[in-house]
């Protein structure tokens, strides 16, 4: 019997995307896996649509009342497979991912070979190229941000060492269950944003491995699933995020990260002009300073 897979996929207010996610995944070449799409209180009517849509018995749909940010939507999810499923693995996908047909195959493949890993990712190509967008991240404390690392093979399975300032992107997370016993839920006060790299340090007192499985494709729109390039609001939750991670885990940076974050947030949107955004990277300072966490709210 093949393993069970749940792919856990958040919706919020967007039905073109989240619908082309689901049509990708129905097309998969596995079969036996079920798909968790979990309302994030929508206020459109983007969640009706979608079940009026995909009659699938695979498909399992799960309404919030309200919008919990993606950490706790996904984790309603979680919580789910666990107390309703007998799934062994959960995949993670941001809504506008679509997926290759063999992507879930050359995961579990992968993964099967060897029970020390603990995340697994595949390779992320930027939607409707073959430019590679991501393979995994690494912090860089000097340059104060997450660089994101595309120097694999992307035909190859490599484990990443699983090093302090090293992680698997969180737009395509694949995991045994069995994993979430030793590294719990998505840590809720970020809201979205740096919420998975946060998730992933409590593999970092493990033995367990990264693993990028690089024939494993999906194609990403990056940032669609909060809201698109329009957005302001990842000034904000990024801004305020990124110094409330540094406290938790790299305290002594602290200073130095603060004033990096000048640097890289501050600085070219006083170059560009962009002083709406600018405000909102200044409400997440702000926020961050007085020890406000979760939902902004103004």
């Amino acid at each position: 019997m093949n393993p069970l897979v749940s792919i856990l996929v958040l919706n919020w207010n967007n039905f073109d995307d989240t619908n082309n996610c689901v049509t990708s995944l129905l097309s998969l070449n596995y079969n036996n896996f079920n798909i968790l799409i979990i309302d994030n209180g929508s206020t459109d009517n983007s969640f009706i649509r979608l079940k009026n849509k995909f009659r699938d018995e695979r498909i399992i749909f799960l309404k919030n009342k309200e919008n919990f940010g993606y950490a706790g939507g996904i984790n309603i999810g979680i919580k789910y497979v666990f107390e309703k499923l007998s799934s062994d693995f959960i995949w993670i996908l941001n809504n506008d991912i679509m997926v290759d047909k063999d992507s879930l195959k050359f995961l579990i493949d992968a993964v099967n070979k060897n029970k020390k890993i603990g995340i697994a990712g595949p390779t992320i190509y930027l939607a409707g190229t073959k430019k590679i967008m991501e393979q995994y991240y690494r912090l860089n404390l000097l340059f104060g941000r997450f660089l994101v690392k595309t120097n694999l093979n992307e035909n190859e399975v490599v484990k990443i060492e699983n090093k302090k300032n090293n992680y698997i992107g969180g737009a395509a997370v694949f995991l045994r269950k069995e994993i979430l016993n030793k590294i719990g839920y998505i840590p809720e006060e970020y809201f979205m944003y740096n919420e998975d790299i946060a998730w992933h340090q409590k593999i970092k007192n493990t033995q367990l491995e990264y693993l990028y499985v690089g024939p494993a494709k999906v194609w990403h729109k990056k940032g669609a699933s909060s809201g698109g390039k329009k957005t302001i609001m990842p000034d904000y939750y990024d801004s305020r995020n990124f110094l409330y991670f540094i406290k938790k885990f790299y305290p002594l940076w602290l200073p130095y990260e603060f004033f990096m974050s000048i640097i890289n947030k501050v600085f070219p949107k006083v170059l560009r002009g962009e002083w709406e955004r600018l405000r909102y990277v200044f409400m997440g300072f702000r926020d961050f300073a007085k020890g406000k966490m979760g939902k902004f709210e103004n």
